[in-house]
C-alpha cells in the first residue's frame, strides 16, 4: 500500500488485504481506525506497506499476538428439531499444549462453553 493507493481506497484496501492473507476480518468502524493508525505510520516512514507490515503494524496497535483459537474444528448436528444437539470438537492450544476437546449443547457456543 503506498500514499496513492491510501488515498483512493485505503479503507478497504487494507481490510481485503488482512482479510484475504491474515483471515482477519474487521467490521467498517475498526476499518476507519485502523486506517488512521496506518496514515500515521506512513506519514513516519514514507514507504510501500505489505500485507505483512500492516498485520504488524495491528498486532503492536491491538495487543494481540496469535489468539488461541479452536483449530481443527468439527461442528455436527445430532437428532432433529427439538432434539437436536450440536457437537463440537476440536484442539485448543493451552498453557503450551494443544488439547483434545469436545462438546455438546443447543449451539455452538452452548457445545464450547
Amino acid at each position: 500500500i503506498n500514499a496513492e493507493y491510501m488515498g483512493q481506497s485505503g479503507k478497504g484496501g487494507m481490510a481485503y488485504l488482512l482479510e484475504s492473507e491474515y483471515g482477519l476480518e474487521m467490521p467498517r468502524r475498526l476499518q476507519m481506525e485502523f486506517m488512521q493508525v496506518v496514515q500515521r505510520v506512513m506519514d513516519v516512514g514514507g514507504k510501500e506497506l505489505t500485507a505483512a507490515d500492516l498485520w504488524q503494524i495491528f498486532v503492536n496497535e491491538y495487543g494481540i499476538e496469535t489468539a488461541k483459537a479452536l483449530q481443527h474444528r468439527v461442528i455436527q448436528e445430532e437428532g432433529e428439531g427439538a432434539e437436536a444437539t450440536v457437537v463440537l470438537r476440536g484442539d485448543l492450544p493451552w498453557d503450551g499444549e494443544t488439547r483434545a476437546i469436545e462438546g455438546r449443547g443447543n449451539g455452538p457456543i452452548d457445545a464450547f462453553t
